[in-house]
């Protein structure tokens, strides 16, 4: 035959004459089943969005969309281990079988994409593979607060302030600096800042004779 994509039932017939009467005739059917051995694989993340040092929990969902069982499933993950299936962890699947698994990073530091990958094969050992991706990002918290938000002073004299900076991260900060424009006695930087800590410190601005509205910020690595 051709190639084939799809079952195929057909039909032959043979005829023959005879020296005496109609013809004579005979038929035959045959069918070929062709199997079309097929895998799918999801990969979900349960947010989107984490704080440094969390850790990103994933679920793998593979499925047999076929027409024959899959046998020697596993799943292939370079960035996330745990979501490693090596061969003989996972149960062969029947057409129309989905199974899940739930499965997790280590904490992370930094953004996440990463690809999972399915290979299985069908009773004649022919494979089939697929693979899925997430993203994961990671949110760099750092907390800064001014106080007093507001204050009244008579003219001439300085405002003083109180400059925080937190870390309520689970990773350690590097080369923060405090930048206020406006009151440059406010700006200040630190080599470091643990997990958990912070770090308070007071300045003054110059004497003022006009309403002053200042903003500080903070960067860190």
């Amino acid at each position: 035959s051709e190639p084939l994509f799809g079952d195929l039932q057909n039909q032959a017939t043979v005829t023959a004459d005879v020296p005496e009467g109609p013809p004579v005739s005979a038929s035959a059917t045959a069918l070929v089943e062709v199997i079309a051995p097929q895998v799918e694989i999801d990969k979900q993340a349960a947010a989107d969005q984490i704080l440094a040092g969390e850790i990103a929990v994933f679920t793998i969902s593979i499925h047999n969309p076929g027409d024959s069982p899959l046998i020697d499933v596993q799943v292939r993950d370079d960035l996330t281990p745990d979501c490693v299936r090596e061969l003989g962890s996972l149960p062969d699947l029947a057409p129309g079988v989905t199974l899940s698994y739930d499965c997790a990073t280590d904490p992370l530091g930094e953004d996440l994409e990463n690809v999972a990958q399915v290979l299985a094969f069908n009773d004649a050992r022919e494979e089939v593979s697929a693979s899925a991706s997430a993203l994961v990002e990671v949110i760099q918290p750092l907390v800064l607060t001014k106080t007093p938000s507001e204050q009244e002073i008579p003219a001439g004299e300085s405002a003083v302030f109180t400059l925080t900076i937190s870390n309520p991260g689970a990773v350690e900060k590097t080369n923060l600096l405090v930048e206020d424009p406006l009151v440059p006695a406010c700006g200040f930087a630190l080599e470091s800042l643990a997990p958990g800590a912070s770090v308070s410190q007071s300045c003054e601005s110059g004497p003022l004779f006009a309403d002053l509205i200042n903003r500080a910020s903070a960067t860190a690595d």
